[in-house]
């Protein structure tokens, strides 16, 4: 099995070297040469497009920071901690150890949390929260605000100038993300958050002060509906708009030559109103949907907003022996897992519209505590070595994919 990886690295490897740009970008796919990244369809077929003007799939696996600590940065008693134990405490070196795994198995994109030694050598992104309000339970309650107050847009002009401050010149930067998985949803979906969280979207505004601008704008939208739960459904819709809008404003104020990559959408939260609202201001729709590529959601989705679309976090969790207790749907074992992740790129990939695929994550973390453990599983197991069939299915598919795309 090691012979065999090694091989498979060897290849991946050595197509990198003779037809990428320095980017990831095929140099046999033409697109602009603007200095920095942005989109294009190329004879049919969405692609990103390197600062050097060449066609870029980003294939990548997210949360590459998780080899340097463990789940919400914090690690356990029972996590090895991998800088220490192998790289003698340099995060430089362990940095260049990680590049040199992802791209040895044809991974040509850091995804988010990259750590910052990476950002100067592989295509990565970021994330930006222009509302307190993802779905992600590490990041505590949901803090809903009122966007159509002019506080609101002072604020994040601010917050966004922070955030582009250091990243305003790297070329390497693909773009920044918005919420993970944020709280937009059908009746349903808000009425558990009002069960759950005590508040959604609806009654923050809702119980707003009379004369504020977000109750006029509620006020406004309901006033005289025959049918009061579907005008306030559609008024989230306005909510969102109007979030977007002033979000993508101050990020061509203060960082007018990135790409905003919009929320990232999942289940209940895949609310096809707002997510038709981000196809007004940002040029992808990133869905992160477990399981099989569902095509029929994804071409509706195409087909309703017109653009491109990314898996922004595809999570594929199984069971082991030592991982008893996982994160979402648990797959029965790594063989299946490995299995999934050949067919979800194989099936993606043929959708001209499909324009990057992001797996999670790269090292196995615990995310709660036990007995037993909960963990969220990487590519790496929690001793730090590699699933072998995983990766086997991951260094295959990924270079057969590379070469379906860029050889057409």
């Amino acid at each position: 099995m090691k012979s065999l990886l090694a091989l498979l690295c060897l290849s991946i490897t050595h197509l990198h070297a003779q037809e990428f740009d320095r980017y990831g970008g095929s140099k046999a796919i033409k697109g602009r040469a603007t200095g920095w990244f942005h989109i294009e369809e190329v004879k049919g077929r969405w692609f990103f497009i390197t600062p050097e003007g060449h066609g870029y799939i980003p294939i990548g696996v997210n949360h590459v920071g998780t080899y340097f600590s463990g789940g919400a940065q914090k690690l356990r008693p029972t996590e090895h901690n991998f800088v220490k134990e192998r790289h003698a405490g340099s995060l430089k070196a362990a940095a260049a150890h990680v590049e040199k795994l992802v791209r040895d198995w044809g991974f040509n994109y850091a995804g988010y949390d990259a750590p910052p030694q990476l950002q100067e050598t592989m295509p990565f992104s970021v994330a930006f929260k222009q509302t307190q309000t993802s779905g992600v339970t590490v990041f505590g309650p949901p803090q809903y605000v009122d966007v159509f107050a002019p506080e609101f847009a002072a604020d994040l002009d601010k917050r966004v100038a922070e955030s582009c401050g250091k990243l305003r010149e790297n070329r390497f930067l693909l773009g920044y993300y918005l919420i993970d998985l944020p709280r937009w949803g059908d009746w349903s979906y808000l009425d558990n958050e009002e069960k759950k969280q005590g508040v959604s979207w609806l009654s923050f505004f809702r119980g707003l002060p009379p004369g504020s601008p977000g109750k006029l704008a509620y006020d406004k939208a309901t006033q005289g509906a025959a049918d009061l739960k579907a005008a306030e459904l559609a008024f989230t819709a306005e909510i969102a708009d109007q979030s977007y809008r002033l979000t993508a404003e101050a990020f061509r104020r203060h960082d007018p030559n990135h790409l905003v990559l919009g929320e990232r959408f999942a289940g209940s939260r895949l609310f096809l109103p707002v997510v038709e609202r981000s196809a007004k201001y940002f040029p992808i729709v990133a869905i992160q949907l477990e399981g099989d590529f569902d095509a029929a959601t994804y071409r509706d989705i195409h087909q309703r907003t017109g653009r491109p679309i990314i898996n922004a976090d595809h999570v594929a969790n199984f069971l082991t022996p030592t991982t008893q207790r996982v994160l979402g749907g648990a797959l029965k074992d790594e063989a299946e897992a490995a299995a999934l992740y050949a067919r979800y790129l194989r099936a993606a990939f043929t959708e001209p519209y499909f324009i990057g695929y992001n797996r999670c994550q790269l090292a196995s973390r615990i995310f709660q505590d036990g007995p037993p453990a909960g963990w969220k599983q990487g590519i790496l197991d929690p001793a730090g070595e590699p699933y072998p069939l995983l990766l086997k299915s991951i260094i295959t598919t990924n270079r057969e994919v590379l070469e379906m795309l860029y050889h057409q």
